[in-house]
């Protein structure tokens, strides 16, 4: 994957996973203290309600500076957030397959790296992230 591209899908999502049990909640979440997106940080991206997608797109996209937002990184390099919370639900959707253990707590990790410094997408707290969205 271009760095670009990975760029593009962490900061979008910075969602923004696969692997480990979660268990399942009447939310149909994973159980757990809810961490600073309030969702359980605990939940993998592919045990997410619809709901909770477009929550933690929301949650992202803030610590960013809201999306479509374009961050220089040097090098002719540009990354920019999902263009809007229906890009990044589809987006994360997508990406976030059975096989896929980034969990909640992951782009919670990666997406605060990324908010001091977006131009930072191969920080170790966006691994599991990055794992997702591989070929």
């Amino acid at each position: 994957m271009s760095r670009g591209k990975t760029a593009a899908v962490l900061v979008a999502m910075t969602m923004a996973a696969c692997g480990g049990d979660a268990t399942s909640s009447a939310q149909g979440g994973a159980s757990g203290a809810p961490g600073p997106s309030g969702i359980p940080s605990n939940t993998r991206l592919a045990d997410l309600t619809d709901t909770q997608i477009r929550q933690l797109c929301d949650w992202a996209a803030a610590q960013e500076g809201g999306y479509g937002t374009a961050h220089t990184c040097g090098g002719g390099i540009t990354i920019r957030t999902y263009a809007s919370q229906d890009d990044c639900f589809q987006r994360t959707r997508a990406s976030a397959g059975p096989t896929c253990a980034a969990t909640v707590g992951d782009i919670e990790a990666c997406e605060q790296v990324l908010a001091s410094d977006a131009c930072n997408t191969s920080a170790p707290e966006c691994a599991n992230l990055i794992a997702c969205h591989a070929p």
